[in-house]
């Protein structure tokens, strides 16, 4: 199959082409976002970057710029909210790793790192329906 169509078409329809799957693999895998698995949560992350790089890279050829800022915002925010609740997640796998060398003192630390984080997590996680909701609403800039 020759890929001389895909190839000699205008940069914009290539762009277009790649946000929108992109978009979609982040939209497949974050149904049911407040439901997923912490593996699970990670994968739509790493999905909502590789949609926020691929705009951000793409942004300069399509239209108004305060359409491009106000979606970059709403991946961004959610990633960030996703984050939030990945660092508890490592935090927490890390913080039982140290446990087996039983240092003094490390309880006292390890309660604080883990309440701060599960703070953390449960404010995302408060967050995250309602910045979902607002991403599978956004319109995209270069459609």
């Amino acid at each position: 199959m020759s890929r001389l169509p895909q190839l000699t078409a205008p940069i914009e329809e290539f762009a277009t082409q790649t946000l929108d799957r992109l978009r979609n693999r982040a939209l497949k895998r974050g149904k049911n976002l407040t439901e997923l698995s912490d593996e699970a949560r990670h994968d739509v992350r790493i999905a909502l970057k590789n949609l926020r790089y691929g705009a951000e890279f793409y942004r300069g050829l399509f239209g108004r710029r305060r359409d491009q800022q106000g979606y970059l915002r709403t991946v961004s925010k959610l990633q960030d909210l996703l984050g939030a609740h990945n660092d508890a997640v490592t935090a927490k796998q890390f913080l039982s790793e140290l446990a087996a060398v039983n240092a003094v003192g490390f309880e006292k630390a390890s309660g604080f790192i883990l309440g701060w984080q599960a703070r953390g997590t449960t404010l995302a996680d408060d967050a995250l329906g309602a910045a979902w909701k607002t991403f599978k609403r956004a319109k995209p800039f270069w459609g």
